[in-house]
């Protein structure tokens, strides 16, 4: 009898214990402790020490598809980022579904680094043909959102310098007796909006910040409320 309940303990520990790897392995890992693997990956190449194909075998095995969301955190950290593109490399199909969304929707995301990521895959012989093919139809995403943020820079940079000229032109009209008569009561507004943010006194305001604020709007507004 004792030695069947000791065959049965045996069991239970061993099933508990087959078990843990695999959790332990899908469990993610953070930020600090990917950044860790990934630092310990560096080897020596012909360029010195740094990240190299042995690099991406050291990762492959220790890295899992739980561990993609710090490594899309460290792709955006400088230091990190190198290690954190082989990373995803090093795990191929599930780097690159990762990936993919944060081309898209993270604007935050250096685009250059992403690149990097698909050139590595394409070049791994670890990822099968798949991945490696995955990776090559995502460069023309990588070039529609360069397209993307390069368009909205230009707009937003467009509109800050016809807001520029707007100020300018309503600063000159302060300025004259004759064309401040013809400032429109939105442009009275946007001239005070403007002043009480350059002295500062756009948040709570002392007894004496708010005589002056009260000052410059009967000033600029007249009664109005």
């Amino acid at each position: 009898m004792c030695f069947i309940n000791s065959l049965k303990h045996l069991f239970l520990f061993a099933y508990i214990f087959s078990a843990l790897p695999a959790q332990a392995a899908d469990a993610p890992r953070s930020r600090d402790d990917v950044y860790k693997i990934v630092k310990g990956a560096k080897t020596f190449g012909p360029r010195g020490y740094g990240y190299t194909f042995k690099s991406l075998d050291k990762l492959a095995d220790k890295l899992t598809a739980a561990d993609t969301p710090a490594l899309l955190a460290l792709l955006k950290d400088g230091d990190a980022a190198t290690g954190a593109s082989f990373g995803l490399a090093a795990l191929c199909a599930d780097g690159l579904a990762a990936l993919k969304p944060a081309i898209e929707n993270d604007p935050k995301l250096p685009l250059d680094r992403a690149r990097d990521v698909l050139h590595t895959i394409q070049h791994f012989d670890k990822c099968d043909a798949d991945a490696r093919a995955a990776a090559e139809a995502l460069h023309p995403q990588i070039d529609a959102a360069f397209a993307k943020r390069s368009a909205h820079a230009l707009a937003t940079q467009k509109a800050a310098q016809e807001e520029l000229e707007q100020h300018n032109i309503r600063q000159m009209k302060q300025l004259d007796p004759a064309a401040r008569k013809t400032l429109t009561q939105e442009e009275r507004q946007q001239i005070l909006d403007e002043n009480i943010r350059a002295l500062g006194l756009d948040g709570a305001r002392t007894p004496e910040q708010e005589l002056l604020y009260q000052k410059m709007k009967q000033s600029l507004m007249g009664n109005a409320p």
